[in-house]
């Protein structure tokens, strides 16, 4: 019997110590969160994609007097996007994350950095660069869908030409040719 006593409270010791370690993990994690402020992130980012997507109407040629429609939709997909990716909605799956990917050493590490002079200014410049990371890939977008558009011709092209030319095989195989 006291080997299963032995046992028992050996699980029982483990056990809370692995609880107090995820827990002591989600804690560093949540404070890794706060420090980089990405709870404060998805606004920008929301209203970077309401620019993009009010630009678009322009590129799409939307007359003058649907813009207002084109907006209604705009506002409602925006909308549906806060409420599914508001942070509310996904700070939990973000810990989840980072606690499966990062050990709790290396988010103490991450949150040491963010502490310093330079962690302080990445945290505050970042939202810019995401910015001007945004723009400048949204110039080269233009430019790559008309390549991609060429290459999805060429390839339509290709494949037509491979399936006429087994069609025809299939013919004259059938002619006895």
């Amino acid at each position: 019997m006291k080997p299963f006593i032995t046992a028992i409270t050996s699980l029982l010791i483990f056990l809370s110590a692995s609880y107090a370690d995820e827990v002591s993990h989600r804690a560093a994690v949540e404070e890794y969160l706060i420090i980089t402020k990405t709870d404060q992130m998805m606004k920008p980012m929301f209203q970077e994609m309401e620019k993009m997507m009010l630009g678009l109407s322009k590129q799409m040629g939307v007359p003058e007097e649907e813009i207002d429609m084109f907006n209604k939709y705009v506002s409602g997909y925006l909308g549906t996007m806060e409420d599914q990716f508001g942070w509310d909605k996904i700070k939990d799956d973000l810990i989840k994350i980072h606690q499966e990917t990062f050990t709790e050493a290396e988010i103490i590490s991450f949150i040491e950095f963010y502490k310093t002079p330079a962690g302080r200014a990445y945290v505050e410049k970042d939202p810019l660069l995401m910015r001007k990371i945004t723009e400048v890939s949204q110039k080269k977008i233009p430019a790559m869908i008309e390549r991609l558009q060429a290459f999805e011709a060429l390839m339509k092209e290709d494949i037509q030409k491979e399936r006429a030319k087994k069609q025809a095989q299939e013919i004259n195989k059938a002619k006895g040719m």
